[in-house]
């Protein structure tokens, strides 16, 4: 991650726990700030993160969380909620780094009973 970008994430920690990152605390800090630190304090560490980030694909978060994480997936919004009739995409497999890994396999389930979004599956491979 560029120090420009690093810089722009900082500054808006204070607003995304509230406002794009669910509950926004993963204990007892920022969500998105601990998935960059990692990035950037050990690049080579095997890595998934999962799960919903309330956050848009086109959003500022998911944009900071992508210089450092390799979504799975074909690069197309995969709606995720609401699960009754998905509009939008929240629920992300990230991975890194991106040249261990191959994703063999990547859907959202059809499944809308267990909880306001839908699931999310992906098939990692490790290389």
């Amino acid at each position: 991650m560029n120090a420009s970008a690093l810089s722009r994430m900082q500054e808006l920690l204070p607003q995304l726990s509230d406002r794009y990152i669910g509950s926004g605390q993963f204990g007892g800090t920022p969500f998105v700030g601990p998935g960059v630190q990692l990035a950037n304090q050990r690049p080579e560490a095997l890595s998934i993160l999962a799960g919903d980030l309330n956050a848009v694909p086109s959003s500022e978060p998911l944009g900071l969380l992508r210089q450092a994480w390799q979504l799975a997936g074909d690069g197309q919004e995969h709606p995720t909620f609401p699960a009754d009739n998905p509009r939008r995409q929240l629920d992300y497999i990230l991975f890194r780094p991106e040249k261990r890994w191959k994703v063999s396999e990547f859907r959202v389930l059809d499944e809308g009973a267990a909880s306001n979004h839908r699931p999310v599956l992906a098939v990692l491979e490790l290389l």
